[in-house]
């Protein structure tokens, strides 16, 4: 036990983890990062997306002050062997971009792609774009937009063939005493050379808000509020790219209860591939933050794919305990060893951002400072 907590002493003051306790319940302290400094915009949104090899993008929305314009910005990343977060504060980049529900997908081949919804109109643009893994320098390949009558709070997902799936919500409430919406997707991906292609769209649900979704290949995972817009539900199954056509598994209603909690916002869904003697299936996390916890709601999808015949089963939740100063609401990204939340303050007009990162396996929190830059 001895040796144990010097081992933690020490990682305390290599790396400035400020970490509590160990159990059930493991706590961490986040340490603020300013990414973007000498401006006085007004923070209202972040968005993440983490790859496999570690490497991440974050955006930023900022709403215009003092009659300057809103902009969207962006920066690369890394989670280093240590543990550590590192900006690459060389990446910044930014530009005009009238509207916001920003969202963000990167996979393997360091593609991305990133939607956000026009000014006055439900209009949904998509910019895609690539990383340099060894300098970190953005470049975007192509933009498209989506003509529709309906959306907002979008998500997207691409897998490492450049497939994407988004969902949004539509903008008019079926139920509006219960602020319930039909849910839509959208399904396509991105050339060789970078380009854009829609290959289908359509609506996939009758009864959410907040839709969230994470793709691995073709096997997709979806996770919403549902009717009593306070407790997550799940719809899952494949996806058919060609034909641009969502394949919805077995289901009952609105989806698959996954927790009785009365949660807030949907902050990341991870699906990890893992392959067995008779086939595959796959271990579901979804992450969800209530106040000053996080929760992550774990399962397996069990099922074959010629059927397209899944079950979400073994469902557990694991609580983290997160300790800041100004209460950051997270959104984060998840691979297949690590969550990465980022988060801005009750303070707005302060440009501090928070990061949190919890690994995933051995399940142990810790919260990393770039005291490094690329």
């Amino acid at each position: 036990m001895d040796k144990l907590r010097l081992i933690l002493l020490m990682v305390f003051a290599i790396i400035c983890i400020s970490v509590t306790g160990w159990g059930a319940e493991q706590v961490t302290s986040v340490v603020n990062n300013k990414y973007l400094t000498g401006h006085d915009y007004n923070v209202t949104e972040h968005s993440i997306s983490i790859n496999k090899n570690n490497y991440f993008i974050a955006g930023r929305y900022e709403t215009g002050a003092f009659e300057s314009p809103n902009i969207l910005a962006f920066m690369t990343g890394k989670i280093d062997n240590a543990g550590r977060i590192i900006l690459n504060k060389k990446s910044i980049i930014g530009k005009v971009q009238w509207g916001n529900y920003t969202t963000l997908a990167l996979n393997k081949n360091n593609r991305f792609i990133q939607v956000n919804l026009g000014q006055g109109s439900n209009q949904i643009y998509y910019n895609a774009g690539k990383i340099d893994p060894e300098t970190g320098k953005i470049t975007f390949t192509d933009s498209f937009t989506f003509h529709n009558n309906t959306g907002r709070f979008m998500k997207i997902t691409l897998n490492d063939d450049n497939q994407f799936v988004e969902v949004h919500e539509g903008k008019g409430s079926l139920m509006p005493w219960k602020n319930i919406k039909h849910l839509y997707y959208v399904i396509g991906n991105i050339d060789e050379n970078g380009k854009i292609h829609k290959t289908g769209s359509g609506k996939y649900c009758g009864y959410g808000i907040d839709p969230n979704i994470s793709l691995n290949e073709n096997i997709f995972v979806e996770v919403h509020r549902g009717p009593d817009s306070s407790k997550p539900y799940a719809i899952y199954g494949s996806i058919d790219f060609e034909n641009g056509k969502m394949n919805i598994s077995k289901y009952s209603g609105q989806g698959v209860k996954i927790s009785n909690d009365k949660i807030e916002d949907i902050s990341s869904v991870h699906l990890k591939k893992i392959k067995i003697m008779d086939g595959d299936y796959y271990k579901v996390s979804v992450f969800e933050q209530l106040g000053n916890e996080i929760h992550e709601y774990k399962g397996n999808l069990t099922g074959t794919q010629s059927s397209n015949s899944w079950d979400l089963v073994d469902l557990s939740t694991k609580i983290y305990k997160i300790n800041t100063k100004d209460n950051p609401t997270f959104t984060g990204s998840a691979n297949d060893q690590y969550f990465i939340g980022v988060g801005v303050g009750q303070n707005y007009f302060d440009s501090t951002s928070s990061y949190l990162i919890i690994p995933m396996e051995t399940q142990k929190v810790g919260a990393g400072e770039s005291t490094e830059f690329l």
